[in-house]
C-alpha cells in the first residue's frame, strides 16, 4: 500500500518528466506551413540553355529566395503543388543552411490567369495550402471580337479568373491566407488589374481567410542593358528581381498576423 507521501512523490516525478520532454517534442514535431506558389514564367523559372547553343539565360524564379528568407527567419515552410520543374529545364537550386529546396509549385510558363485557374480546378484537390502566393496577370487572356471591343485589356476576364482562384483556395481550406502580387507597370492593364485585385482582396477576405495584395517595388528596373537591371530580357526577373519579388511577398507574409 502506497503512503500519501509516496503517491505524491510519484506524481511529482511524472509531472517533472512531462515538463522535461514536452518542449523538445513539440519543437521537433512542429508542422511547417504549407505554401503554394501560383503563377506563370516569372514564378516557375527555367534552366540554363546557353551551353547547348540556346539564347536563354537561367531564371530561378523568386520562390527559391522566398524559401531562403523563411529559413533565415526560422519559419518552417513546405512548398506544395503538382509541378516540380522549370520550363523545359530546371534551375540548379543549391542547398541552403543544410536544407534542400523541394521545388513544388503551381506555375506555368506563358499561361494566362484563366489558364491557371482551369488547371487548378483539376489539380488543387491533390494538395492543401495554408498560404498561397499568387503572381498572375502578366499574360493576357485570349479575347473574342466582342470582348476586344468592350474589354480590350482583358481586365474583366482576368479579374474573373483571379476571383475563381481565390474562391477555389478558400473552398479547399477556409483558413488559407492569400497574397496577390500586383503588377509592375503604369499601363492601363496593369493599373486596372491592380485596382481589381485590391477590390477582390477587400471583398473576399473572411474572418479566417485573409486576402491581401502585395505592392511591386518602386525601384524596379526593366531595362536589361542597364547595370542595375532587375530582368534578364525586359520581362523575366534576374537574381536581383527575384530577390525583390521575394522580399515583397515576405514582408506581406510577415504582416499577416500583426
Amino acid at each position: 500500500m502506497k503512503t500519501p507521501f509516496l503517491r505524491n512523490l510519484l506524481v511529482a516525478v511524472a509531472l517533472l518528466s512531462l515538463a522535461v520532454f514536452a518542449a523538445p517534442l513539440s519543437a521537433d514535431t512542429a508542422q511547417p506551413l504549407k505554401v503554394v506558389c501560383i503563377g506563370d514564367s516569372i514564378t516557375q523559372g527555367r534552366g540554363d540553355h546557353s551551353k547547348s547553343g540556346g539564347a536563354w539565360l537561367p531564371e530561378d524564379g523568386w520562390r527559391y529566395d522566398f524559401w531562403k528568407l523563411a529559413i533565415d527567419n526560422n519559419v518552417p515552410i513546405q512548398f506544395v503543388g503538382t509541378e516540380s520543374a522549370g520550363f523545359e529545364s530546371t534551375p540548379t537550386y543549391a542547398d541552403y543552411k543544410g536544407q534542400s529546396f523541394n521545388n513544388l509549385h503551381e506555375a506555368h510558363w506563358g499561361w494566362t490567369t484563366e489558364g491557371v485557374f482551369g488547371q487548378l480546378q483539376k489539380t488543387q484537390s491533390q494538395w492543401t495550402a495554408d498560404v498561397a502566393l499568387v503572381y498572375l496577370g502578366t499574360n493576357k487572356e485570349k479575347l473574342s471580337d466582342a470582348e476586344k471591343a468592350s474589354d480590350p485589356d482583358a481586365i474583366a476576364k482576368t479579374t474573373a479568373a483571379m476571383r475563381g482562384i481565390i474562391l477555389l483556395l478558400q473552398q479547399n481550406n477556409p483558413k488559407v491566407s492569400i497574397l496577390i502580387r500586383e503588377l509592375l507597370g503604369s499601363d492601363a492593364r496593369s493599373k486596372g488589374l491592380n485596382e481589381s485585385y485590391q477590390k477582390l482582396a477587400a471583398e473576399l477576405s473572411t474572418p479566417t481567410s485573409k486576402v491581401v495584395t502585395v505592392a511591386p517595388p518602386a525601384d524596379w528596373q526593366w531595362d536589361p542593358k542597364k547595370p542595375e537591371t532587375d530582368t534578364i530580357d525586359g520581362c523575366h526577373s534576374n537574381k536581383s528581381g527575384d530577390q525583390k519579388i521575394a522580399d515583397g511577398f515576405w514582408k506581406a507574409f510577415s504582416s499577416l498576423n500583426k
